[in-house]
């Protein structure tokens, strides 16, 4: 782990893998996981190597069991182990910290789990190198491969540490989501209207000093649009006139139409209003010519066809 070439460079082992854009939507996270176990965290120093320096240089000066000495190994032992741990960032963290890609609580079990899997291993060897290294008969370093021992677990307790701050702060990115994507937006007008004076009597009786409540407006035009449906009722909504005409005009002719009649056959309101208003809307909606969407179906009527059968009625 500390000094075994099983850390390799983590580029080239990310393009044998195919790591890069590993979060892409056809990309499961069961793929995810395959590939970052096939990563390598990145390389580090020879830690042999620089432990016996350390014993020939304190040794030349007579303080081969000296504190300074302990101090010295536990400091390199550890920085070794930083590096590690900077590796599992990189390679492990890094992947899962886009706020953009969510993550389920799936792969945050896993990212645990192979915070253990990498860590206890590399914490062992760390010990043990640092043991190898500071014993002698008299004992008197022995506190110190374990100080480093327990340094390690608290350095990689952060990493467990890291993950839930970065799964909660997924939670908060996706929730402001939600939050900006339910605020009310002006919708486009669709290519064919009712008549301004349907419209304008409409709004009049069901979005003015009667009708619909504002969250009413809301619930009732949700029927009818895929885009009203995800809006929500808010604050920063503007007059419930305004809304309904937007609403309305984002409709289709033909859902337009039913939508009025609708209102006028009626639908629950915070304030009805005057009846016999409601019916002179309702006869002059059902005056209306057949929406355009319907032309086609009405060219195809046989007319001289129809004449004749109904004479013989």
């Amino acid at each position: 782990m500390l000094d075994s070439d099983a850390a390799g460079s983590r580029a080239d082992e990310g393009r044998k893998e195919g790591t890069e854009g590993l979060w892409s939507p056809s990309t499961s996270s069961s793929c995810v996981r395959r590939s970052l176990l096939s990563s390598r965290m990145k390389p580090t120093k020879d830690l042999t190597g620089e432990l016996a320096n350390l014993r020939e240089h304190y040794a030349h000066h007579g303080l081969l069991v000296s504190s300074s000495r302990a101090q010295a190994v536990m400091d390199a032992a550890l920085l070794r182990f930083d590096n590690i741990l900077d590796g599992f960032e990189n390679i492990y963290l890094a992947k899962f910290s886009d706020p953009a890609k969510l993550t389920d609580e799936e792969d945050v079990t896993w990212l645990k789990k192979i915070v253990g899997e990498k860590m206890e291993p590399a914490i062992f060897e760390l010990r043990t190198k640092v043991q190898s290294e500071l014993w002698e008969q008299s004992c008197a370093l022995t506190g110190y491969w374990q100080r480093v021992e327990s340094e390690a677990q608290k350095r990689s307790q952060k990493i467990r540490d890291t993950i839930e701050i970065i799964q909660l702060q997924k939670k908060e990115w996706a929730m402001q989501r939600i939050q900006e994507n339910a605020r009310y937006r002006p919708l486009p007008k669709s290519s064919a209207l009712l008549p301004l004076p349907i419209v304008s009597t409409a709004k009049e009786l069901f979005a003015g000093a009667t009708g619909l409540s504002g969250p009413q407006l809301f619930d009732f035009f949700a029927n009818y649009s895929d885009d009203i449906s995800r809006m929500r009722y808010g604050s920063d909504v503007p007059s419930r006139k305004e809304m309904f005409e937007n609403f309305l005009e984002s409709l289709a002719v033909d859902k337009q139409r039913e939508a009025v009649l609708a209102l006028c056959d009626g639908y629950a309101m915070k304030t009805p209003p005057d009846a016999s208003a409601v019916q002179a809307l309702r006869e002059k909606i059902r005056g209306v010519p057949v929406p355009a969407s319907l032309g086609k179906a009405v060219e195809t009527i046989d007319v001289e066809y129809v004449s004749k059968h109904w004479q013989k009625m």
